[in-house]
C-alpha cells in the first residue's frame, strides 16, 4: 500500500539542501533530484518497464489509500511550504528511454490519475511483454467502458480508473485542488513528487539492481526511511498523542540542532560520516533497546545496511503507535547537556575520540536509575583511568607511568596524555576543547627542543639554510650578533656547519631527554611541518603567529612554548632541561589531580 512519506514543514524550502545530502549516497547509483508529478508524467518522458517487472497489480485498496492519504495532506493546515513524497522511482537511463527499475506500479497509477482528470500527459509508459497495455493506458477513458479483458494488465488498469472514478463522486470537492496539486512545480506551495534515483554503477545487470531494492535494500539511509516510516499518516490514527507536525517540526529543529559542527563533531568517533545527523540517535536508540548485541548485527550498520530501519519499523508494526520517538527526544536532550556542561563535554569528548566506550554506553550509565551527575562523572573518569593509564591493578603509579612514556616506541599513549593534559587545561578553565577542529587535523607529536641537535645534517637545500641562519639569529637577537649571514649562493657547506655551530652552542641544551615527554607537544601534523628542525626560539615565534592566523593550536602547546609551565624563567631562547621537567611535572600534577581530586 503505497504510504505518505513525508509531510514536513519547511521542506520546500530546504530542498536544496536535502539534495545536497543526498548526492553522497554513490552506492548503486545517484540520488540527485525529487521530481514532481508534474515533471514524471505531464512532462516529456519515456519510460520503458523490462521483461522480469511482474504487471500493473494495484487493487481498490491501494487506491483509495493513496487517494485518500492525497486527501488528508491538502486538507493539512499549517502556513509552511510542504510536499507530499512517493516512495523512490529508480530508472536506468538507455538512450531516450527511463528503464524502469522500481516504481511501475506508481508511475502507472499516476498515469491513470491523470488521465481521469484530463491534464495535459506528455510521457509514455511501454510494458516489453505487454506491448498494447501502453495503448490502451492512452486510450483508457474509452476503453475503462468497454469489457476488453485479454491482458490482466487491462482489468487492473481498467479497475484503477474507475476506483478514481467513484471516488471523485464522493469526493467532489477535492478534483480541482489534486489537480492544481499534481500540475504543481516545486516553488508552489504544495507538490506532490518522488526520489528520482538514476543507476549509474553499470558493474551490476538491472535485474540484479531489481533483486537488491525489492528486497528491501535500497540505499537511502537509515534515517530517511525511518522519517518516511514515523511520519505516515496511519501511526496517528490509534491515540497517539504528538501530532504528525509536531512530530515533523521536532525532527527538523534536532536534525537543525545537530548541524552545529562543535555539537555534532563531539558525539562522532571513528570518522564516521553522517548524511542525516539525527540518524546517531537512532544507533544509541537501537544499542540501549535491542537485546541482539551480535558482531555481525554491528557489522550490518558499519556496512550501512538497513538494520536500524528494519527495527524500528518492527516496533511500529508491533506496537501501532510512535511513543519511542519520546526516547529519540531523550537521548538528543541527554546529549544537549553534555555539550553544554563544559566537563561533561570534555570527558565524554576525550572518551569518545580515544574510543575508551561506545556513546551507547556512556548514555545507558548516565541514565541509570539514582546515577547522580557526580556519580557519572567519577565514572567518565574512571573509564578514562582504566584505559589510558591501565591501572586496573593499581601497580604503578601515575609518575612512573607518564614518565616511562617516549616518543621511540609508546607514540600513541604519549599522544593520549597530552591530549588529556589539554582537556583537563580546558575543563579547568570552563572552556570547551574543539574536538571537531581536532578530528579534523592528523595529529603528531613535535619536538620541543629539535630533535636533530644538528640541523647541518638534515637541511642540505641552499635557500632553506639561508631561511633557517635568518630566522636563527631574528629569534636569538642580541646573542646573534657574533654570527654571520649565509646566502644561498654560497654553496659552502663548512661556513653553514660552522654557523650551525655557534647557533647551537646559543641555544641548546644537551641535558634535555629528546624524546621523553617533558619535550614534546601536541601539534597538528601541518603546523609541526612548519616548525621543521628549527631551534626552541623560532618554533616559539611561529607557533604564535600560527595561533595569530587562526590555526588549532591546543592550549597546553601554547603555554608550554611559552614557558608558562616554567618555575624560574632565565633563559627564553632555549629549552632547557629544567624547563623539559617543570613540564612534565606539570603534566604529572595534573593527572593527579584529576583523578584523585574532590569533584568540585
Amino acid at each position: 500500500m503505497e504510504k505518505l512519506q513525508e509531510c514536513v514543514n519547511k521542506i520546500q524550502s530546504n530542498l536544496d539542501e536535502m539534495k545536497k545530502l543526498l548526492e553522497p549516497q554513490k552506492k548503486e547509483g545517484d540520488l540527485d533530484i525529487i521530481k514532481s508529478v508534474k515533471e514524471l508524467i505531464l512532462d516529456e518522458n519515456y519510460y520503458f518497464i523490462p521483461e522480469y517487472q511482474r504487471g500493473y497489480k494495484w487493487d481498490e485498496n491501494n487506491i483509495n489509500a493513496l487517494l485518500n492519504d492525497i486527501a488528508e495532506f491538502l486538507e493539512y493546515k499549517n502556513n509552511d511550504k510542504k510536499f507530499y513524497c512517493m516512495q523512490p522511482i529508480i530508472v536506468l537511463e538507455d538512450g531516450d528511454k527511463w528503464r524502469v527499475l522500481d516504481g511501475q506500479q506508481r508511475l502507472t497509477t499516476f498515469y491513470i490519475l491523470c488521465k481521469y482528470l484530463k491534464l495535459d500527459i506528455k510521457s509514455s509508459i511501454e510494458y516489453k511483454t505487454r506491448e498494447k497495455s501502453k495503448n490502451f493506458l492512452e486510450e483508457i477513458e474509452e476503453r475503462a467502458q468497454s469489457n476488453d479483458e485479454k491482458c490482466i494488465d487491462f482489468y487492473f488498469m481498467k479497475n484503477a480508473y474507475n476506483v478514481i472514478k467513484e471516488w471523485f463522486k464522493k469526493r467532489i470537492d477535492a478534483k480541482e485542488k489534486i489537480k492544481k496539486l499534481l500540475q504543481a512545480n516545486k516553488q508552489d506551495e504544495k507538490y506532490m513528487g518522488c526520489i528520482w534515483y538514476k543507476i549509474e554503477n553499470e558493474s551490476s545487470t538491472e535485474e540484479d539492481v531489481f533483486s537488491r531494492v525489492n528486497s528491501g535494500k535500497i540505499p537511502l539511509t537509515n534515517a530517511e526511511l525511518i522519517k518516511a516510516r514515523i511520519l505516515n499518516i496511519k501511526n496517528f490514527e490509534n491515540g497517539a498523542k504528538a501530532t504528525q507536525a509536531e512530530i515533523a517540526n521536532e525532527w527538523d529543529n534536532i536534525e537543525y540542532s545537530l548541524q552545529n559542527e562543535e555539537f555534532f563533531g563531539f558525539l562522532v568517533q571513528n570518522g564516521k560520516k553522517y548524511t542525516n545527523k539525527i540518524e546517531l540517535l537512532f544507533e544509541i536508540y537501537y544499542e540501549i533497546s535491542n537485546d541482539d548485541k551480535s558482531k555481525k548485527i554491528k557489522a550490518d550498520i558499519q556496512k550501512g545496511e538497513h538494520t536500524i530501519f528494519e527495527f524500528i519499523n518492527k516496533k511500529l508494526d508491533e506496537n501501532e503507535n510512535i511513543d519511542f520517538w519520546k526516547e529519540i527526544k531523550s537521548i538528543y536532550l541527554t546529549l544537549k547537556s553534555w555539550f553544554n556542561e563544559p566537563e561533561l563535554y570534555n570527558l565524554i569528548g576525550f572518551i569518545l575520540n580515544v574510543g575508551i566506550e561506545e556513546i551507547s554506553k556512556i548514555y545507558e550509565k548516565s541514565k541509570c536509575e539514582n546515577t547522580t551527575k557526580t556519580e557519572f562523572k567519577a565514572f567518565c573518569k574512571e573509564r578514562i583511568k582504566e584505559k589510558i593509564l591501565n591501572l586496573e591493578d593499581n601497580k604503578k603509579d601515575v609518575e612512573k607511568i607518564i614518565d616511562e612514556l617516549n616518543y621511540e616506541n609508546k607514540k600513541l599513549e604519549t599522544q593520549n596524555i597530552l591530549l588529556l593534559f589539554n582537556i583537563i587545561a580546558y575543563k579547568d578553565a570552563k572552556q570547551k576543547f574543539s574536538f571537531v577542529r581536532y578530528k579534523n587535523e592528523k595529529w603528531s607529536l613535535e619536538h620541543i627542543h629539535s630533535q636533530h641537535d644538528n640541523p647541518a645534517e638534515t637541511i642540505k637545500d641552499e635557500k632553506q639554510r639561508q631561511q633557517f641562519v635568518e630566522d636563527a639569529k631574528k629569534s636569538l637577537g642580541d646573542k646573534a650578533n657574533d654570527i654571520e649571514d649565509y646566502k644561498a649562493e654560497d654553496e659552502n657547506d663548512e661556513k653553514f656547519n660552522e654557523i650551525v655551530k655557534k647557533i647551537s652552542e646559543i641555544s641548546s641544551d644537551n641535558e634535555v631527554a629528546l624524546h621523553g615527554i617533558g619535550n614534546l607537544a601536541l601539534l597538528s601534523c601541518g603546523d609541526n611541518a612548519s616548525l621543521s628542525n628549527n631551534i626552541f626560539s623560532v618554533k616559539r615565534k611561529r607557533i604564535k603567529e600560527l595561533d595569530e592566523k587562526g590555526h588549532f593550536i591546543p592550549m597546553c602547546t601554547k603555554n608550554t612554548f611559552m614557558k608558562y609551565y616554567s618555575g624560574d624563567i632565565k633563559d627564553t631562547i632555549r629549552w632547557t632541561s629544567e624547563d623539559s621537567q617543570d613540564y612534565k611535572n606539570r603534566i604529572i600534577e595534573s593527572i593527579k589531580e584529576f583523578f584523585d581530586g574532590e569533584e568540585k
